[in-house]
């Protein structure tokens, strides 16, 4: 099983009228926040990769018997909030406009990094779990919007490197993306597809 689980809890600001200026520096991922949960993601997979952020490496808990690798594959994607919607928009609408015009911007190809580059590290990390799973479990340590852009490259078995429209069956504006510490599974034979050419 390939088991992809967010980052739990980390800093933020508790006044959502003063965060604005923050969220921008965390989208362009100019900072790095520590995590509220230091090592309480127990993760117990043979196999377990995660992001190298620091929220990411802080949260997570491996057993002994675990290969823990760090990978820049999982981290979130960049994004400039700012470019995205007013602090207005965002006192008024928060995540929900954030997740709108992410979707926008993907779509029409918008973000800091190019799509062509974001599908291809999510066949990336695709072809780094084919290389494994099929004799063990694997776990996988992400963020938000980089999880959804992974579950929409492996539940379309590679077709939203055509039709990137289809971001919007899997990342949704009105829906948060996944709970901390939350995520989807597939199975090994679900990432065959990235053996061909897509």
């Amino acid at each position: 099983m390939i088991s992809f689980v967010k980052i739990l809890g980390y800093e933020v600001p508790l006044d959502k009228a003063s965060s604005f200026d923050y969220y921008v520096e965390l989208g362009l991922q100019k900072i790095n926040p520590h995590s509220l949960h230091p090592r309480g993601l127990q993760l117990n997979a043979p196999f377990v990769f995660r992001s190298t952020m620091c929220r990411a490496e802080e949260c997570v808990l491996c057993s002994q018997s675990t290969a823990c690798v760090a990978t820049d594959l999982l981290n979130e994607i960049s994004f400039d909030l700012r470019a995205m919607c007013t602090e207005a928009e965002w006192i008024k609408e928060g995540s929900v406009v954030v997740r709108r015009r992410f979707i926008e911007a993907f779509e029409a190809d918008e973000l800091p990094v190019t799509m062509t580059a974001l599908l291809g590290q999510a066949r990336e990390v695709v072809s780094l779990c084919g290389d494994i799973a099929e004799d063990s479990d694997i776990t996988l340590v992400s963020h938000s919007f980089r999880m959804k852009i992974l579950e929409a490259y492996i539940r379309t078995s590679g077709k939203i490197v055509g039709q990137p429209s289809l971001i919007r069956n899997y990342l949704h504006e009105g829906k948060k993306t996944f709970q901390f510490g939350e995520g989807f599974s597939v199975e090994p034979t679900t990432i065959s597809f990235c053996s061909s050419s897509i």
